[in-house]
């Protein structure tokens, strides 16, 4: 059968037989579409399992994706493609930490794995043999500043590689330290919204780190006419991690504890 392309095929074959393929725009649907004659209805299933409505089976078992059509057009079941246990979440930040050394030289890294966990707190899943943990266990202190478009390539860079290896690797960032004026760790001047924080405890078997925060940092460039926080000045990054890319926060769609209102007076 030859290729086709779009979201929806037209098959001919015993009879009109119409097919909504919810997958890639191109593919070869004779992988996916069996009609067996001595059946009624038609089957629509991926290459591991082959299976009639009837009951009847053939081939390898598998996850049940049919898809039945009757007489013509029939909408099919919603299909759903499973990645199985993996760390696969909209939207993950892309946080950049820093520290000093023991010798004062700023380090800093790139973490995805982190948020708020209390009202001043921030909890961060970094393993042991980091640099930015020997630093901060010593320290009691960091930063965690929000990536930004503008220095993807940086921000990119510091996840890249290691301050054991590469202990200058914030210069060659191109980023600048700031020390804060709240905790011993350094802000970075080319990012423009930071959290300062202590060091809460960190969990060698885990990896969990807590940081009690003590201050929130913004650059006045982000700010808008009446002192607040613009995001589209900011241009925050997030973190895709199905595809490995860096996507810009983009346009506001609602207003956050207001907008579902208009559901709680439906009666």
């Amino acid at each position: 059968m030859p290729f086709v392309t779009g979201r929806r095929a037209n098959i001919c074959k015993m009879g009109k037989i119409i097919c909504e393929m919810f997958t890639s725009d191109r593919l070869n649907l004779s992988n996916f579409v069996t009609v067996d004659e001595s059946c009624s209805r038609t089957a629509v299933f991926f290459p591991w399992e082959k299976r009639c409505p009837d009951g009847k089976r053939s081939g390898k078992e598998g996850r049940d994706h049919r898809v039945f059509m009757n007489n013509g057009l029939q909408k099919g079941k919603v299909m759903r493609k499973d990645f199985g246990a993996k760390p696969l979440t909209y939207p993950q930040p892309v946080f950049i930490i820093a520290t000093y050394d023991e010798e004062g030289t700023p380090d800093a890294m790139n973490a995805a794995w982190g948020g708020i966990s209390e009202m001043n707190e921030i909890s961060l899943c970094l393993s042991a043999g980091h640099k930015t943990v020997k630093n901060l266990l010593k320290r009691k202190a960091f930063t965690v500043s929000m990536a930004e478009a503008g220095k993807v390539v940086a921000c990119d860079y510091v996840g890249l590689v290691s301050g054991n290896q590469v202990p200058d690797k914030f210069a060659r960032a191109g980023f600048h330290a700031v020390k804060s004026a709240f905790v011993d760790a350094p802000l970075i001047e080319e990012l423009s919204v930071a959290v300062e924080c202590r060091l809460i405890d960190y969990n060698p078997e885990s990896c969990i780190l807590r940081g009690e925060i003590v201050n929130v940092s913004v650059d006045e460039r982000v700010l808008d006419d009446n002192g607040k926080v613009d995001a589209a000045k900011v241009a925050p990054l997030v973190f895709d991690p199905f595809n490995n890319d860096y996507l810009v926060v983009g346009a506001k769609v609602g207003k956050a504890f207001s907008d579902g209102k208009q559901l709680k007076t439906q009666k």
